[in-house]
């Protein structure tokens, strides 16, 4: 049986850390390293809720509700410098603010398969 991480290329765990660490370095400076677990316990939190928001704007139809969530988790993703994880966010939002929500459900499992490692590396850096 197939798991998403192997269905959809993700982001390595390692690749994930390097780019997080490195651009919130440049953003944040020598605060980086103290603001980092606060940052991704911040993201742990916001993000379940948000993809599930996504979720169910496809079950039901909603390409608004997709579109606000994904743009929230794209700004979320983006200022953490988990760049993957914000360009499915993109794909996902843009496709359903042109009101192609079946082209925009194409990126959700890739979305979540790229969760599945960022929130391995974020639990990580909470512990």
């Amino acid at each position: 049986m197939m798991n998403l991480q192997t269905q959809f290329p993700t982001s390595s765990q390692d690749e994930i850390m390097q780019n997080m660490k490195n651009w919130l370095t440049e953003t944040l400076g020598d605060s980086a390293d103290f603001m980092i677990p606060e940052l991704a316990e911040m993201f742990l939190e916001d993000a379940p809720p948000l993809i599930a928001k996504i979720q169910t704007g496809f079950n039901i139809g909603d390409g608004k509700q997709v579109k606000e969530a994904a743009h929230t988790l794209k700004g979320s993703s983006a200022s953490m410098g988990l760049h993957a994880f914000s360009s499915h966010c993109k794909k996902i939002e843009t496709f359903a603010k042109s009101g192609d929500l079946a082209e925009s459900a194409k990126s959700f499992p890739m979305l979540e398969a790229e969760y599945a490692q960022v929130k391995i590396v974020l639990e990580e850096l909470v512990e």
